[in-house]
């Protein structure tokens, strides 16, 4: 290694510390691995001070390697020493990471930890200009560290360096004293905006903060109202390229007006998870002008509840192919399906190439001549997956013998072969060994069939304790 020039230690030491890319745009729009990279549980500074330990040359690039010091990692009771990190990053963007009462969701900071929060607060407000990443998860009532960080007296704050900003906070946790001013925080770069828990808090920031949003994510604070403003939205609707929305039970969790148009023009993809089951809330859909988008993920509830009684056609009846003849991959996770279910889908989703329906549960299908040849996948499907589904198997059969009639009819023009995907969940040990753990007899019997072999692609199996 001594051998190496120091240049290339330095990008050796760069892909080994646990901080963040150069460019942010290396780092995915992907929620699950967003708060791997951006709220890494590790600290930086043990690693760093085992590099300079093991001989000169190593310290003198890590002492002089402004960006490997870049992360700014604070986690209550941990004093790290601001001092010596903010002075060896020199002039790099700063990543403030910041994590407190992880393991108690709803204890009051102790008076320790909100005098340490509020010196830290008040020792890195002269470097705000520096902070590209702000990933602030608190889970004190009230936010320990955000009322001093960011109320010092000034009209406007700004945050010019400023990329990506997380907050996290359990319910109503943000202070008055925050949300009573109104766009008072200027960051003209930020491209990521992640709100959990946080009501309105997207109102602090100036218009032109909005303007350059990228992926906006909101999770719910309340049961009753919008998770962010109508406002909002709007500013950052022309840059946007990916919305998020957690919801909880709130009947119009966008604030779209009635008879109002919400344009995102350059959107590709929209997931709406965990969202209340009434037509009001799903008028909206047809209130979201799209022309770009890609991927629609509709999720009902959390992985771990039971599939809604809700049918399809009652959700999707007003999707149009004027809204969503774009889309070409379309999740829906915990819901009812039958056929005239999945024809709607279709018929609203006519580019659709992956169609993804885990944790659902299937009706009225059935395996006769009728409905085989009823045409349920459009021309340019190449993908379809029941993972984690109840489906018996006259449904199985059913979806078989229509993707073998899919392929014997566009085996020329679907560039890749339909296939059914399956993941097989059973329900019940006692079932094991008897029905294969499915709602009906005769699924072995399909699994097993030569017919459908080539177009039947099983995963694995889970295997559940259900109580009846």
């Amino acid at each position: 290694m001594d051998a190496l020039p120091p240049e290339l230690l330095r990008e050796i030491f760069h892909l080994a510390l646990p901080i963040l890319p150069r460019d942010l745009k290396d780092v995915p729009l992907e929620s699950d691995i967003m708060w791997t990279w951006f709220r890494s549980s590790e600290d930086p500074l043990p690693a760093l001070r085992q590099l300079s330990s093991v001989c000169t040359l190593w310290r003198d690039i890590i002492n002089n390697f402004p960006s490997a010091w870049s992360k700014v990692f604070i986690r209550p009771p941990n004093k790290p020493p601001l001092e010596e990190i903010l002075a060896k990053s020199r002039n790099a963007p700063l990543d403030l990471i910041i994590t407190c009462n992880k393991d108690y969701p709803q204890d009051e900071a102790t008076e320790d930890v909100k005098e340490q929060m509020k010196s830290l607060a008040k020792f890195l407000q002269p470097f705000r200009s520096r902070i590209r990443v702000l990933d602030q998860c608190c889970r004190h009532t009230p936010n320990c560290f955000l009322p001093h960080f960011l109320a010092d007296g000034d009209p406007l704050i700004s945050f010019p360096s400023l990329k990506s900003l997380m907050i996290g906070s359990i319910l109503m946790a943000i202070p008055h004293e925050i949300l009573n001013r109104q766009q008072y925080v200027d960051a003209p770069n930020l491209e990521r905006l992640y709100l959990a828990s946080c009501p309105q808090f997207e109102d602090i920031l100036t218009p032109r903060s909005m303007s350059k949003i990228q992926h906006f994510l909101a999770s719910p604070h309340t049961g009753y109202h919008p998770l962010v403003s109508n406002k909002a939205l709007r500013l950052g609707s022309c840059s946007l390229l990916k919305l998020e929305y957690l919801g909880g039970e709130q009947s119009n969790f966008m604030g779209i007006e009635p008879g109002s148009v919400l344009r995102f023009p350059n959107m590709t993809e929209m997931h709406l998870t965990y969202i209340r089951m009434d037509v009001s809330n799903w008028d909206f859909l047809d209130r979201i002008d799209s022309p770009k988008l890609r991927v629609l993920v509709l999720e009902k509830t959390l992985e771990y509840d039971p599939p809604t009684d809700e049918i399809i056609p009652f959700l999707l009846g007003d999707m149009t192919p004027r809204l969503f003849s774009t889309v070409t991959s379309l999740s829906m996770k915990h819901f009812t399906i039958d056929r005239a279910g999945l024809k709607t889908i279709m018929k609203a989703c006519p580019q659709l190439e992956y169609l993804i329906l885990p944790y659902c549960q299937f009706t009225s299908f059935s395996d006769d001549d009728s409905v085989a040849n009823d045409r349920l996948f459009g021309v340019n499907m190449i993908h379809v997956s029941v993972d984690y589904c109840d489906i018996s198997a006259n449904t199985l059969r059913a979806l078989l013998v229509n993707i073998l009639q899919h392929r014997a009819r566009h085996t020329g023009n679907v560039p890749c072969k339909l296939a059914l995907y399956l993941t097989l969940y059973l329900a019940d040990r006692r079932l094991w060994g008897m029905t294969f753990g499915m709602t009906s007899w005769g699924m072995p019997e399909v699994l097993e069939s030569s017919e459908f072999q080539d177009v039947l692609f099983t995963r694995h199996v889970m295997l559940t304790n259900v109580l009846f």
